[in-house]
């Protein structure tokens, strides 16, 4: 009663998003205050009715300004191969479908009407020649008018290569507009042969790419496991051999990853669940040079062949110690909450896991080539496990006398048990369900992982 107006921050003008680091915000308010120009109070508070979820918000440089009479503003653009909102960065040539869904928001921050209205999108290609264009009418805007213009165009057969899409903003009025730097936003893509990625880490213009990095030791309910998850859009048949990540600079040698594919029926249903998982790696450590390349890729036990579906591509990250393992997280494009989301095994009180909203691209990407590899430290040798399969004891011997740490996995890449010993060690798996279980040993330079089945 007493605060007649509210104006939403995340609804109509994007450019209050806070996936960047800092995000100005416009807004007429001429005629909210036209009653009482006087006694003009404001406040800031978070709506929980609008489904918005953020760890923190902040307010600051607060100004009140004359309105300008002409400005245009593009919120932000868009080109998704999806339609739904996901803008992939690297897209395998087997993937494109045959449109893409391009479109901008337009805000009249003007106190005038702006007529004949015209977002315009070029894409070029490494070599600024033009591979397509379209032109999008939106007509007159009043002034604080907020207007998606938005359609699906024919994609032309593109080749390999880096393509930059530019949006514009035309009007009967443009030139005489306040503030022409806002009247434009850039778009990037890159079609591959074998790497789809959501994330567009490299590639992004110069000046606007903004990252930060998750992994285990993200989150107190449990610092050791974290599984990290990606969603792509098969278009046609496509094979999968692995996959590769974008390494944070706080990765250590020594944590481990556990790379797979799950269905999204599985991990969207309430609860979440994992019926089958389509494809997974045996447990890596990570070496020291992946921790300086920065980038590791990790191959399947087997290879997949995903059939057209929505797939989720699924890292899970386990520290050792303090040793702890980082993802990089592209922030840079707003992406559709469920696009990247995270899932925290065991976490309590209600044992639900899955937390969808992530609203950025963690940099977990699908790779089709079959020679995917990792440089593997999985060399330790003199150590044997039997009997395999096995009712239930395991008993493990190393030629070696030294400190060794035996972990067994589930095939969710769950941690069940760990066991330190420094010759030989029993592990009495009896208590766990029947089934396929990883078991890898490591002196803490070396490691070696075996597959041991439970009957």
């Amino acid at each position: 009663a007493t605060w007649p107006t509210r104006i939403a921050a995340v609804v109509g003008n994007t450019l209050a998003n806070a996936l960047s680091p800092t995000e100005t915000f416009f807004v007429n308010i001429a005629e909210a205050i036209s009653a009482d120009p006087s006694n003009v109070r404001f406040r800031f508070h978070h709506d929980a009715s609008l489904q918005t979820s953020h760890y923190h918000w902040q307010i600051d440089d607060v100004q009140i300004s004359n309105l300008p009479e002409n400005e245009m503003i593009m919120n932000y653009a868009y080109t998704s191969t999806t339609g739904l909102g996901e803008e992939y960065g690297r897209i395998p040539s087997s993937q494109l479908p045959p449109t893409m869904n391009i479109g901008a928001e337009v805000f009249n921050y003007g106190g005038q009407e702006q007529t004949n209205v015209v977002v315009n999108c070029s894409v070029t290609d490494e070599d600024d020649a033009e591979v397509f264009a379209s032109s999008i009418p939106v007509g007159t805007l009043t002034s604080s008018q907020v207007f998606i213009a938005d359609v699906d165009v024919d994609l032309p057969a593109l080749p390999l290569g880096l393509y930059t899409a530019t949006f514009t903003i035309t009007s009967d009025q443009i030139d005489l507009d306040g503030n022409p730097d806002d009247n434009t936003r850039v778009r990037t893509f890159e079609v591959t042969d074998h790497i789809y990625s959501l994330d567009n880490l490299g590639n992004h213009p110069t000046g606007l790419q903004t990252a930060t990095q998750v992994g285990s030791g993200s989150f107190t309910d449990n610092p050791e496991n974290v599984k990290l998850m990606t969603m792509y859009y098969i278009n046609s048949e496509f094979t999968v051999y692995g996959l590769e990540l974008d390494l944070g600079s706080t990765s250590a040698a020594g944590s481990s990853v556990i790379v797979s594919i799950l269905d999204t029926t599985d991990v969207l249903g309430t609860p979440s669940v994992v019926n089958e998982i389509l494809a997974e790696s045996d447990p890596y450590v990570l070496t020291q040079q992946d921790v300086a390349a920065g980038v590791v890729s990790i191959r399947f036990i087997e290879p997949v062949v995903l059939d057209p579906n929505a797939y989720y591509a699924v890292a899970s990250l386990f520290a050792a110690g303090n040793n702890n393992v980082t993802i990089v997280d592209d922030t840079t494009v707003p992406q559709p909450g469920l696009a990247s989301a995270l899932w925290i095994p065991f976490d309590p009180p209600n044992n639900q896991n899955f937390y969808g909203g992530n609203g950025t691209a963690w940099a977990v990407r699908l790779t089709s080539n079959p020679s995917v590899s990792v440089a593997e430290n999985m060399d330790l040798e003199g150590v044997t496990m039997y009997p395999n399969p096995t009712s239930g004891i395991l008993r493990i011997n190393a030629a070696q006398s030294e400190k060794y740490t035996a972990e067994v996995f589930n095939m969710l890449g769950e941690l069940l048990m760990t066991n330190i010993f420094t010759t030989s060690t029993t592990m009495d798996l009896a208590p766990l369900a029947d089934g396929v279980y990883s078991v890898r040993i490591s002196n803490g330079t070396s490691a070696m992982v075996q597959r041991v089945t439970l009957n």
